[in-house]
C-alpha cells in the first residue's frame, strides 16, 4: 500500500490526512509513525456506522441469545459478522 500524507491548511490550523487500511498491519504501523512524527493536538477516526457499532458493541453479539438471533432472522448476518471479525484478526 502506497503511504501519502495530505496536509491541509484551515485558517491557521493544519489537518493531516492519513489514508489507511482498516485491516493491514502496515497502514497500522504507518499511522503510528504520522503520529510519532508529528505529535498532533488531536487525532480524529473516521469510521461508517457498521464499524462504529462493531467496535463500540463488542459484547453485542455475545450478550445475544441464539434463540433470539433465530427469531430476529439474523442467523446469516451472525456467521458473517464471526467469520470477518476471524478473517480481520488473521490480516491484522
Amino acid at each position: 500500500m502506497e503511504h501519502t500524507l495530505i496536509r491541509l491548511q484551515v485558517n491557521d490550523k493544519e489537518i493531516l490526512l492519513v489514508p489507511t487500511a482498516h485491516v493491514s498491519k502496515e497502514s497500522a504501523e504507518y499511522v503510528r509513525k504520522v503520529i510519532d512524527e508529528e505529535q498532533p493536538d488531536c487525532i480524529c477516526i473516521e469510521l461508517d456506522e457498521d464499524r462504529y457499532q462493531s467496535v463500540t458493541s463488542k459484547k453485542k453479539w455475545e450478550d445475544t441469545s441464539l434463540v433470539d438471533v433465530i427469531r430476529q432472522k439474523k442467523v446469516g448476518y451472525l456467521l458473517v459478522n464471526l467469520i470477518l471479525g476471524h478473517y480481520q484478526k488473521k490480516l491484522a
